[in-house]
């Protein structure tokens, strides 16, 4: 009794390691169907638990017992090439030739496709069309007999689960039949300073060299600075359209897209699936466009470990024709990092309206402005230890939270808020929402940076302003000003600084005076244009100038012929 227990256990355990430990990945053109009408026995193991299908019988035991496979009902799968299977396989041509079996189908069906032998695919003429368009860029894709015939089944008509092709096909109905001289990757728009670099970019290429723009918002977000851009640009939501696809299908359609419009420029402006696909298919993107980034600055972990797009510049360099940058500094630093030519970057001076609306009278509890993000970049605990050293000053801040968690800025918040000489006012829709006072200075602390926007904003508001000498900062305040404090944590020096400072209100309007004397040589907006146009292969000035003169050709053409007719 106890051996026939222990028998039927053993049994059990026996099926269920064929079922869990060794399972068959059934081909897509077994016939399961069919190979059970054929042998009735096996669906009766099958019913019993002893086998979990035909195909994994047959594998086991029936291939060695001859059974037949059912071939009626299989049928010709519908890409089969019977030329093709032959004359890539000499064996089965001539086991065919000497009567072994009737055709290459035959041997097919019952030895080929169990010994990974692939069947013979007949692609579709479009597909060698694009295969052999694509292999322009990579050899290995022409579509030669050879390559066919290693090829798996071709099975036209598979459902695309991911909806990537969904997608494609939406985003080209939105694009229509228009064509883009240039297309902008930006992962949103709004208040920030690499979002203010791509409105002076996109603004000037549309009005002043008449570009034909797309703007791709890549990141599922907001983007309330949408508004702001010229009427003439058209703009695609396509993180928000994108939300529902994994990471790698999301960069496929995009690519698909960017290749399909074929624009003249691609501008990646700090999106991150924009350094993804630049670094995946940047060879295939710069076969018909050019290929331009901007890098401002290294991000830190808070030990210190520099982040960033610009780590991706080593492997995403050969394929980029030019790299912006607002600071020497970075693109110095770049150069020597990474030993690329210096030839490829350009530094630009972005344009700010100079018109002063802030001075200073001396005041005996002079005020001190600070506008910012209050994320760990910008120090605010330096802010709060500077604020709570001089009690003779009243402190106005402006900002919140915008990269860090709102539990770190409203950490910030409380600490400052504890201090008699803080006012907090919040969030702010950049820098002309900030109520004019009688402001002896403009405080701006942080651990790092490229060429804060803030600063130059404030300078051409008629602020003196009180920085340390961090990123390309020393560029627009000189390094023989006292207004540079030499190192970002240095609270003394800048406690120091402001005392002396306020003692001499002298020096803070020579420094206002020759903050906006600078703005208006550096960063006007003629000089900012004149600085694209020097760009030829990004601004397309050789290409509009041909343009304006056809134009003019037509123009006079076309009189001649009314002259004439008249």
């Amino acid at each position: 009794m106890l051996q026939k227990l222990v028998k039927r256990r053993l049994l059990k355990l026996r099926t269920k390691v064929r079922r869990v430990v060794l399972p068959f990945k059934i081909p897509p053109d077994w016939d399961e169907e069919g190979y059970l009408a054929e042998n009735p026995d096996v669906k009766a193991a099958i019913d019993s638990g002893l086998v979990s299908s035909g195909f994994e019988h047959w594998r086991r035991t029936g291939a060695l017992e001859g059974r037949t496979l059912g071939v009626g009902s299989l049928g010709v799968p519908p890409s089969w090439d019977e030329e093709a299977y032959l004359s890539s396989r000499p064996d089965v041509k001539r086991a065919v030739e000497r009567g072994s079996f009737k055709s290459g189908l035959e041997h097919w069906q019952k030895h080929g496709r169990f010994e990974m032998r692939r069947k013979a695919v007949n692609l579709p003429e479009w597909i060698k069309r694009e295969m052999l368009a694509l292999s322009e860029i990579e050899p290995k894709l022409f579509p030669s007999q050879a390559f066919c015939n290693r090829l798996t089944a071709y099975y036209p008509g598979k459902h695309d689960q991911s909806g990537a092709s969904h997608l494609f096909i939406k985003l080209l109905k939105a694009v229509g039949d228009r064509t883009f001289t240039h297309v902008f990757l930006l992962p949103w728009l709004k208040a920030g300073g690499a979002d203010l670099e791509a409105l002076h970019h996109i603004t000037a290429l549309s009005n002043q060299f008449g570009a034909r723009i797309l703007v791709i918002l890549t990141e599922n977000s907001e983007s309330p600075w949408v508004s702001r851009l010229p009427q003439s640009v058209t703009t695609l939501h396509f993180g928000r359209s994108a939300a529902g696809l994994d990471a790698l299908n999301a960069q496929i359609v995009l690519v698909r897209l960017l290749l399909k419009l074929t624009p003249a420029v691609i501008h990646n402006i700090h999106s991150a699936i924009g350094w993804q696909i630049y670094s995946r298919h940047g060879a295939a993107l710069h076969s018909g466009s050019k290929l331009y980034a901007s890098l401002l600055l290294f991000d830190y972990t808070p030990e210190g470990e520099p982040v960033g797009y610009a780590r991706d510049l080593e492997k995403v360099y050969p394929h980029l024709d030019g790299v912006f940058s607002d600071n020497d500094a970075f693109a110095v630093k770049l150069t020597e990092l990474y030993g690329v030519s210096a030839e490829l970057f350009s530094v630009m001076r972005y344009p700010v309206r100079v018109a002063p609306r802030f001075s200073y009278v001396p005041d005996e509890m002079p005020k001190i402005l600070w506008a910012g993000r209050l994320d760990r970049q910008k120090r605010p605990d330096i802010l709060y230890q500077i604020a709570k050293s001089l009690p003779m000053c009243t402190f106005h801040i402006y900002g919140d939270s915008l990269l860090d968690s709102a539990e770190f800025s409203e950490r910030a918040r409380e600490n400052l808020s504890k201090l008699n000489n803080v006012a907090l006012f919040g969030g702010y829709d950049g820098f002309d929402a900030i109520r004019t006072a009688n402001y002896a200075l403009f405080l701006y602390t942080t651990q790092w940076d490229g060429m804060p926007n803030v600063i130059l904003e404030a300078m051409a508001a008629g602020l003196a302003v009180l920085a340390p000498n961090v990123g390309g900062i020393s560029e627009v305040i000189r390094p023989d000003s006292q207004f540079l404090v030499p190192r970002f944590d240095d609270v003394n020096g800048y406690v120091n600084t402001i005392r002396h400072i306020i003692a001499n209100p002298r020096l803070i309007l020579e420094e206002r005076n020759r903050g906006m004397l600078y703005l208006r040589e550096k960063h006007s907006a003629e000089s900012f244009v004149a600085s694209l146009a020097k760009i030829a292969s990004y601004s397309l000035v050789e290409s509009r100038r041909a343009g304006i003169e056809q134009e003019e050709a037509n123009r006079m053409t076309t009189r001649a012929g009314m002259t004439g007719s008249s």
